[in-house]
């Protein structure tokens, strides 16, 4: 049963800089989790035993162990997600998730239960990405969409930055088991914020009707079937085939968007170049070309990803006030010319972090303008909810992040580090300007948000005062 008195600090845990703050938190763990190996298993998959070479294609397989768990899990979580109104349990279910696969990963004995270890950091991410940007959503006023999700997509960045550099930093110093140690204490922290939130829809039924409810008498149940808490058979097979009707009307409604399906497409080039071909052979090419070791190729990821810290909100801003395509593709538009140019083997060290800086600024403005441009198309959708649109892109992602890392490491171990990183920048510099077309002739010219049909009416907010599930 709800509770008779409000929740301790209810306008705080239920307020948008509360929510975009737990949303980022979110990501930044996520990702976290996600790059604190790259600067790690190169060097402790060589004290197992393997050659360099070896090393580097195994770490490709971990890398897209964790893209191949957001592939699977991503179409039933955007379907939970459409489904289940409140989306702060599943959240919750998804960090436990990721604190025991972070812990699996931390004592796996053997090579196949990292890779478990790693698809089940991808379901964990999957539920953390698609539900918490859907529950973004659900909170933030429309005009201020865009910045909103900039700020919490600072988390990616900032997570990108600390999970390599306290990788190499922790394992260095204070051995293999530290960084995931340090996860597992950052990722208990993020499970409590995550925990005190209140969605926009409980903060709304206490505002309006608290008082009434501590006041009046329960009602009476109406029925024998209210008195035991059950509905008939025939009443939930209805509502089941209600809610597989609309999710089929979801799916056809997408391919009918040419928009979505666009910025979809891109997930798997933003996937491919950001999470799986370069990151996978940054690490390698560092110290095969630099001698960095695991520490020092850290303290680079902070030129990789701390332009991300700032061109998230940046980009957002302009967003929304100038449009998804402009912005989306200027980032794609520059990002080609600094990947050609990192590939030349005379560039001293300052010159390759200057490079990786701007790069970094680059695709850092490109990801929130594609976000926001998937919640324009929700707010004109009639079945087509955000949800859906997230986890539909957080798929595509899932299998750039999954198909990148395979093939970084293939190339590195058939053509050596130095001729495999020129042939992986050089496909990511193609696909960053491929998406220049596509972005500007696809993505949403203009800055006017209609409202969005999830939170619009009391219906959607539970309807009287019941704990609906089936939307």
């Amino acid at each position: 049963m709800r509770p008779k008195t409000k929740p301790l600090w209810l306008h705080v845990r239920s307020s948008t800089p509360y929510i975009v703050f737990s949303v980022g938190l979110g990501l930044a763990v996520d990702l976290m989790t996600y790059g604190l190996i790259v600067p790690v298993m190169p060097f402790h998959l060589e004290s197992w035993g393997y050659s360099a070479d070896k090393a580097a294609g195994l770490v490709g397989w971990l890398v897209a162990a964790y893209g191949g768990g957001l592939v699977i899990s991503s179409p039933p979580i955007g379907i939970i997600g459409a489904m289940v109104k409140r989306k702060r349990i599943p959240l919750l279910a998804c960090s436990v998730l990721l604190i025991g696969s972070i812990i699996l990963f931390m004592f796996g004995p053997n090579y196949t239960i990292l890779i478990i270890a790693r698809v089940l950091q991808g379901f964990a991410g999957t539920g953390i990405f698609s539900l918490g940007l859907t529950l973004l959503a659900d909170s933030v006023p429309e005009g201020k969409l865009g910045q909103s999700i900039g700020y919490s997509l600072t988390g990616i960045s900032l997570g990108s930055l600390i999970g390599p550099l306290s990788g190499g930093l922790l394992y260095q110093h204070l051995g293999y088991r530290a960084p995931f140690i340090f996860a597992v204490i950052l990722a208990a922290v993020d499970l409590c914020f995550r925990y005190m939130i209140v969605e926009r829809r409980d903060l709304v039924k206490w505002t309006r009707d608290v008082d009434e409810r501590m006041n009046s008498p329960s009602p009476e149940p109406s029925s024998e079937n209210e008195l035991a808490g059950t509905v008939d058979e025939e009443t939930l097979l209805s509502s089941i085939r209600s809610a597989s009707a609309k999710q089929y009307r979801a799916l056809k409604e997408f391919t009918t968007k040419p928009s979505a399906l666009v910025s979809c497409g891109i997930g798997i080039i933003y996937g491919l170049t950001v999470g799986g071909l370069f990151d996978a052979a940054l690490t390698l090419r560092l110290n095969q070309r630099y001698k960095f070791n695991s520490a020092k190729a850290g303290y680079l990821y902070l030129a990789a990803q701390g332009p991300g810290l700032f061109m998230g909100p940046i980009s957002g801003v302009l967003s929304d006030r100038f449009g998804p395509a402009k912005i989306s593709s200027f980032a794609f538009l520059g990002a080609g010319p600094m990947l050609a140019l990192i590939v030349i083997d005379s560039l001293p060290l300052a010159a390759f972090i200057v490079i990786l800086v701007v790069y970094g600024c680059f695709v850092s403005c490109a990801l929130t303008p594609l976000l926001a441009d998937l919640f324009d198309v929700a707010s004109t959708s009639k079945d087509l909810k955000a949800s859906h649109l997230y986890a539909i892109w957080n798929l595509g992602f899932s299998l750039g992040e999954t198909i990148g890392p395979i093939l970084c490491g293939q190339l590195l171990a058939k053509y050596g580090i130095s001729l495999g990183w020129k042939i992986s920048c050089s496909i990511c510099a193609c696909l960053c300007w491929i998406s220049v077309p596509l972005s500007w002739r696809f993505l949403g010219k203009g800055a006017k948000r209609t409202p969005h049909s999830n939170v619009t009416s009391e219906e959607e907010f539970g309807g009287r005062g019941t704990v609906g599930l089936i939307t």
